[in-house]
């Protein structure tokens, strides 16, 4: 029997840890025990790997730290000047096949998440294969070196990691090599050789997708150039990313919608942090004055604005010229002429 080199109770700590506490990849890389022999027959094989792929949860990924994560990405997307890019796998997606495993196929986890994501190096060699395929640019041509580098000279841009925005779900499938003697033994290939069924871990599709592309010196790349680049990425991703796309695997449609979500939740937190720090810049009886007008029903409706404003100066019995003069302002705009002169002295009746 395989023994993990890990201290001793490692093992049992880390199957007796909830599967929604447990990180997947660390469990999935380093927890495999197999019972396993060399003499252990194809079919035995089988029915272990399948039966320790199934371990894991149908559904992984927290949602709300999913959720934290492509906030953080897409605010430094934007904040950098870069694109966004969001998509939809339509087709299953595999990811670190190539990478060993007891099980003989396995899996990209990403190091703090613990769901299956494709490294932005990746992204960016499918990008450059599919553009070197589609426009076989001739040799020295300045967008390979601007857009992928060069042996002598790093790229412009910087491609990000391909990260889940939800939880996925993942299905275990199976390949059947059906020449294995052959690929292996280099025996002759045949129809009498017994295909071996090899289990591996896949995304279901309609997992949801998040990735982004930004420029190394926002001063000496144009948007223009920023924008065809995605446009690129987009096209070249449609085709499959990530193991197994010569059979379809691994397609990505890019989803307009999220984009457009994700852009209008990092204007709004533009706009909230100007506010906030024009509001730091304020005294504190006028900056506690707007953000009761901000947050209290008496913003609403100007049914609410005197009593609000009479809460307020109960409370400041000494507010500051500035108060008198901004509610004087307001009153204008929401109450009419009439009322504007009574604000500025508030022991007149019409503002009592």
């Amino acid at each position: 029997m395989f023994k993990c080199p890990l201290y001793s109770g490692a093992y049992d700590a880390a199957n007796s840890t909830a599967p929604e506490k447990r990180h997947h990849g660390l469990w999935f890389d380093k927890f495999a025990t197999s019972p396993l022999t060399s003499d252990s027959d194809d079919s035995e094989k089988q029915e272990w790997k399948t039966s320790w792929l199934k371990k894991l949860p149908s559904t992984i990924g927290n949602p709300q730290r999913l959720e934290e994560a492509a906030h953080r990405q897409a605010e430094l997307i934007y904040r950098c000047g870069g694109r966004l890019l969001c998509f939809e796998n339509t087709s299953p997606f595999a990811t670190g096949l190539g990478r060993p495993h007891p099980v003989e196929n396995g899996f990209a986890w990403h190091h703090s998440l613990s769901v299956p994501y494709l490294a932005g190096s990746g992204l960016k060699g499918v990008t450059s294969s599919w553009w070197r395929e589609e426009n076989n640019p001739s040799k020295g041509d300045e967008r390979v070196a601007s857009w992928f580098g060069t042996p002598d000279r790093v790229g412009d841009f910087i491609f990000l990691d391909l990260l889940p925005t939800q939880s996925v779900n993942l299905v275990v499938d199976v390949m059947t090599p059906h020449y294995g003697d052959y690929y292996q033994d280099k025996k002759t290939p045949g129809d009498w050789i017994n295909p071996v069924p090899i289990p591996f871990l896949t995304v279901a599709a309609g997992g949801r997708w998040q990735t982004g592309v930004l420029p190394r010196n926002r001063a000496r790349n144009s948007d223009e150039e920023l924008s065809e680049l995605a446009g690129t990425i987009a096209d070249a991703v449609l085709w499959g990313v990530g193991a197994k796309t010569a059979v379809g695997y691994g397609s990505l449609q890019r989803d307009q919608p999220s984009e457009n979500r994700a852009w209008e939740t990092h204007v709004a937190q533009v706009e909230a942090e100007a506010k906030a720090s024009k509001l730091a810049e304020l005294p504190d009886d006028l900056r506690e004055l707007q953000q009761r007008f901000e947050e209290d029903e008496w913003a609403k409706h100007q049914d609410f604005f005197i009593p609000g404003c009479n809460r307020y100066l109960d409370d400041y019995p000494n507010a500051s010229s500035q108060c008198i003069e901004w509610i004087c302002d307001v009153a204008l705009v929401r109450l009419g002429d009439k009322y504007k002169d009574a604000w500025k002295d508030p022991e007149k009746p019409a503002a009592k």
